[in-house]
């Protein structure tokens, strides 16, 4: 086809309604980019302040259980104070099969009894037992052997049945690094087979040797701490999860009890970061996590959300708003460049009309133009 055989009137609709339809097609697109960025960064402000009440939590229920220890250890030597001091008596000796509570190995030796003015303490459960009645916590009495604190008194368990009487922190721990130098350790331990907050407090007997060491402790991951983590949601949707500075994950829907590090395709995301967001892609889904670091528990707490859960279709309705909108505005467009070509083509039809006549020699005509 002939563009110059294309009439004016055509032309010029035509351009109108490009026109039109560009500037249609350019406002969505600007439109739903800036849309869904600022969807997303309202999303990840919500998660980012949802992360830090949870933070904010935990710090408040560390400070609480540190106050709480702080009273059971004052408790736990008052009652001890009333059956006089710690010492050992060589004059009999125990033997016992004990166990490294991190390696579980476990090896034969001989020792002496731990007393307690005239009360021996080996075996003897009913002070830690009064004061776990009395506080809620786990209290134990550690005698000191060479290299090794080893549990002789205390309400910790290896099950349900089972205390862990007879089990040991080695000496390259912290606890029996601190306790040793005659300091008081607290903060969190490793207990048995779990993560404690705790205080260890160094005893001496009337010459001045350390002879046995004072403990109480509280759990860190409480059911009702796990339960206030599974249920508090971002966003409505996004579930938190917590995974230590090793990697293991001590609370997610799927991976507990793994290795958050090992994880094929976020792995290496996640190994190294402690704080502030990841995007990576998991089970198809693009996910945006923000991550933050609870040093006294060497947790890291994470939140996560899918770009989708995130916008929530917020982007969809807005974009399809817009676009009904600009339909109407395009409509209405038409209409008025409809109107306006053929007030433009009257005009010219007229004007080209007496043209022709005037070609055919017709000059009586007078052409007029109307502002």
């Amino acid at each position: 086809m002939n563009i110059r055989s294309i009439r004016f009137t055509t032309k010029l609709f035509t351009g109108i309604l490009a026109i039109l339809v560009l500037s249609l097609a350019v406002v969505i697109a600007v439109t739903t980019v800036d849309v869904r960025k600022g969807l997303l960064e309202l999303g990840k402000n919500s998660v980012e302040s949802t992360a830090h009440s949870v933070f904010n939590s935990l710090n408040a229920q560390n400070s609480l259980l540190l106050e709480k220890l702080a009273g059971d250890m004052i408790i736990l030597e008052g009652d001890l104070e009333r059956y006089g001091s710690f010492d050992l008596d060589s004059s009999y000796m125990l033997e016992r099969t004990i166990t490294n509570q991190v390696t579980k190995t476990q090896e034969q030796v001989k020792m002496p009894r731990l007393m307690l003015g005239g009360m021996v303490m080996n075996g003897n459960t009913g002070i830690v037992d009064k004061i776990q009645q009395m506080t809620g916590g786990v209290a134990t009495v550690f005698q000191v052997l060479d290299g090794k604190l080893l549990r002789v008194s205390t309400n910790v368990r290896i099950n349900e049945t089972d205390r862990a009487v007879d089990t040991f922190i080695p000496a390259d721990s912290p606890v029996y690094k601190t306790v040793m130098n005659g300091d008081t350790y607290t903060g969190r331990a490793f207990v048995v087979d779990d993560w404690y907050v705790t205080s260890y407090k160094p005893v001496r007997n009337a010459d001045d040797k350390i002879v046995a060491v004072l403990f109480v402790g509280r759990k860190i991951l409480t059911p009702q701490l796990r339960d206030m983590i599974n249920t508090t949601k971002a966003a409505g949707v996004g579930y938190f999860f917590v995974y230590t500075s090793k990697g293991d994950v001590l609370i997610h829907p799927s991976l507990e009890g793994r290795n958050i590090f090992e994880e094929a395709g976020i792995g290496e995301t996640f190994r190294g970061h402690k704080d502030g967001f990841l995007e990576y892609l998991w089970n198809g889904d693009h996910k945006i996590t923000f991550t933050q670091y609870f040093e006294p528990w060497d947790w890291n707490i994470a939140v996560g959300l899918s770009q989708a859960q995130m916008v929530q279709g917020i982007d969809r309705k807005i974009i399809l708003k817009t676009v009904l909108v600009g339909a109407g505005a395009m409509a209405l467009g038409v209409l008025i460049a409809v109107v306006l070509v053929r007030a433009i083509a009257r005009p010219l039809d007229r004007i080209a009309a007496q043209s022709l006549k005037v070609a055919e020699g017709d000059y009586t005509l007078t052409f007029r133009h109307e502002a």
